[in-house]
């Protein structure tokens, strides 16, 4: 039953940790609400609840489609991950560098990090994107077959129109 565990025992572990740590943010997730104000409705407590499960969705998406990039299983996925790679580093360095400053100015504030909610929506998006980002990055990497590479045709990337 067990008998892959000594062979990819890297995987086992990520697993296992991954689970656990996957556990941890649901549960801080369920549990961590603002300070009820006087007056609260119930449906405070659900919409803060639902918010924090949102941004650890966020960053596992992110996560996953970072660790999918960082991790082809073949010269195809290669090919084509390298053609994705740089449209999107073309909008990043364009549009999305243009406005970081306003973004690093909110995340570098003090003030916001006394906010509990903050905090812990700032930290849960980051641990769980490099926990997604691992456990994909991983599982890609020690699992993909190497005869793929010769067996899977290289898909082509279409040409842009001029």
């Amino acid at each position: 039953m067990f008998a892959w565990i000594p062979q990819h025992w890297t995987l086992f572990f990520t697993a296992v940790f991954s689970g656990i740590f996957g556990v941890i943010i649901l549960f801080c997730c369920l549990k961590m609400n603002p300070a009820p104000p006087a007056g609260e409705q119930p449906e405070d407590r659900v919409t803060a609840v639902c918010l924090n499960l949102m941004v650890a969705v966020a960053a596992a998406v992110f996560g996953w489609l970072v660790g999918m990039a960082l991790s082809p299983f073949s010269n195809g996925e290669k090919t084509l991950f390298a053609a994705y790679a740089g449209a999107v580093s073309a909008f990043v360095t364009g549009y999305l560098a243009g406005k970081s400053d306003d973004l690093i100015k909110y995340l570098m504030d003090p003030a916001n990090y006394k906010n509990r909610i903050f905090a812990y929506r700032a930290i849960t998006f980051v641990t769980t994107l490099l926990l997604t980002l691992v456990v994909v990055f991983l599982f890609r990497f020690y699992t993909r077959d190497a005869s793929a590479d010769a067996t899977t045709p290289t898909p082509t990337v279409p040409e842009q129109t001029k």
